[in-house]
């Protein structure tokens, strides 16, 4: 898995990613800004994910998206739950 981080040096000074003090205040930001306009300031980096750190969420889903997860996933093949999960 590859996350994105800050580089020192900017090509768009006007434009800098905050430091942050909270999930919150980082939410907030991102959640009005586009990470294109700041992708000059990122950097790969790999990290990995435990297996068994693995979260379920249930969650509502309009009847009309579901009909349509459902309807792809029999042309595939696989079940609703798998199609969501992984995006096939």
């Amino acid at each position: 898995m590859t996350w994105m981080t800050k580089k020192e040096g900017n090509m768009h000074d006007d434009k800098e990613i905050p430091k942050f003090d909270s999930y919150e205040e980082m939410a907030a930001f991102w959640d009005t800004h586009s990470l294109a306009d700041y992708w000059d300031q990122t950097e790969s980096v790999d990290f990995d994910f435990a297996p068994e750190a693995r979260r379920q969420y249930l969650i509502g889903v309009d009847r009309e998206v579901l009909a349509r997860v459902q309807r792809l996933a029999r042309t595939r093949g696989v079940s609703d739950n798998r199609s969501i999960k992984y995006g096939r």
